[in-house]
């Protein structure tokens, strides 16, 4: 399974915007995680519309993470992003097999198994989860607070 560049570019929206305090500007937004303009614009709109962003308008207006999403985890941004996490057609809910055979797939179950912890995993991994490892890595690497990623960590 490859997540697409869009989902990569929604978590790193999503905790940016998690990481501040303050309204911030697509603008902003486009020149700090290096996402075209265009482009961030599509991502900033996927997030809206599933309710994780709000946006003010006006002259001092911007993007802040919405009301209720500090919560949000892996797994809910990919759901936005990408729809059903389904690592292959027969987990889909057609239950798609060429063979007709997903009772008694051992290929199945195994794939199955292999789903569900990984969407059990990506479901324990909040926004602040992200926060927290990003600037334990920065203290552990002794990286200058000048240089620190200021996707995910406040500096």
């Amino acid at each position: 399974m490859k997540l697409h560049m869009t989902t990569d570019y929604g978590i790193r929206v999503m905790c940016c915007l998690y990481s501040k305090a303050a309204l911030i500007t697509a603008n902003e937004l486009s020149e700090q995680l290096c996402i075209s303009y265009g482009y961030l614009n599509k991502v900033l709109g996927s997030l809206r519309q599933a309710g994780m962003v709000e946006v003010l308008h006006g002259r001092f207006g911007g993007y802040q993470i919405a009301e209720g999403s500090q919560d949000v985890t892996l797994y809910d941004i990919i759901q936005v992003m990408e729809g059903d996490i389904q690592i292959n057609s027969c987990l889909g809910m057609d239950g798609f097999c060429n063979k007709g055979g997903i009772e008694t797939c051992l290929v199945h179950a195994v794939l199955e198994s292999a789903q569900k912890e990984l969407v059990d995993n990506l479901r324990r991994i909040r926004l602040a989860d992200i926060s927290e490892t990003s600037r334990d890595l920065h203290e552990l690497k002794n990286i200058p607070t000048s240089i620190r990623c200021s996707i995910c960590a406040p500096e």
